[in-house]
């Protein structure tokens, strides 16, 4: 009787550990199998998503009866702010109050000669703010057809910053920008790569000087520090 109950037990205990066995080989085979986690340290893997940011910030808040535009050439020329035959697109900001609804649009200019901008596309969903509502931050996936970035933008570019009055239908007379002066602007262009963020850049960047706007532009009830650009960068970078 004992003899029986002794092989009993070992018949248990031999099923256990093989089924044990067969559990930890199907969890690793899982694994294997299932979402790969990616180690930023190792080359051979591949990223999961690229973006790019472009942030765009003011002495004061991002408000106001302003527009705030990202200037773009497509064909990575330079950019005079206001000379619209050097930028192919333009992404705009226009958040008169608080209370008001925002308006974030991607305009571009149909063909070379033309030099009338084009409504393409809303940006709300790429939009956010700083906490102290000082900057805008756009953010884009690249390599995403769904995108209207990468639909205009696929290879080296170039990007300015423009805030201007809203007398205009896409932008209005010009108020401030990167470099010291309207004149100069297209020395204070940002060469930007797909793979590497901006690699060409002037030796201020990302920073722009204080208190150098067009002052009659502005409108009236608008704070100066509200027009007032004091950074634009460009990053890219993997998530």
């Amino acid at each position: 009787m004992k003899r029986k109950h002794f092989v009993l037990f070992f018949v248990i205990v031999t099923v256990s550990f093989l089924f044990s066995c067969a559990s930890e080989g199907s969890s690793s085979s899982s694994s294997s199998s299932g979402s790969v986690v990616i180690n930023p340290s190792d080359p051979s893997q591949e990223e999961t998503q690229r973006y790019i940011t472009f942030r765009f910030a003011v002495n004061g808040e991002i408000s106001g009866n302003l527009y705030y535009a990202i200037l773009l050439n497509a064909e990575a020329q330079p950019i005079q702010s206001d000379d619209i035959g050097t930028f192919t697109d333009v992404i705009r900001i226009y958040k008169p109050d608080s209370l008001s609804a925002p308006q974030y649009i991607w305009y571009h200019r149909i063909s070379p000669s033309d030099r009338i901008l084009s409504y393409i596309a809303d940006l709300t969903n790429y939009v956010s703010y700083s906490d102290d509502m000082s900057m805008a931050i756009i953010t884009f996936p690249l390599n995403n057809s769904s995108v209207v970035f990468d639909n205009y933008i696929q290879n080296t570019f170039t990007a300015q910053a423009l805030v201007t009055d809203t007398s205009g239908a896409e932008l209005g007379k010009f108020i401030d920008t990167i470099g010291p002066d309207l004149s100069v602007s297209s020395q204070y262009t940002i060469t930007v790569s797909l793979t590497s963020g901006a690699v060409d850049v002037p030796s201020s960047y990302p920073n722009d000087m204080l208190n150098d706007c067009y002052d009659s532009n502005i409108p009236a009830g608008t704070p100066y520090e509200n027009a007032d650009i004091v950074m634009f960068d460009v990053n890219v970078y993997s998530y």
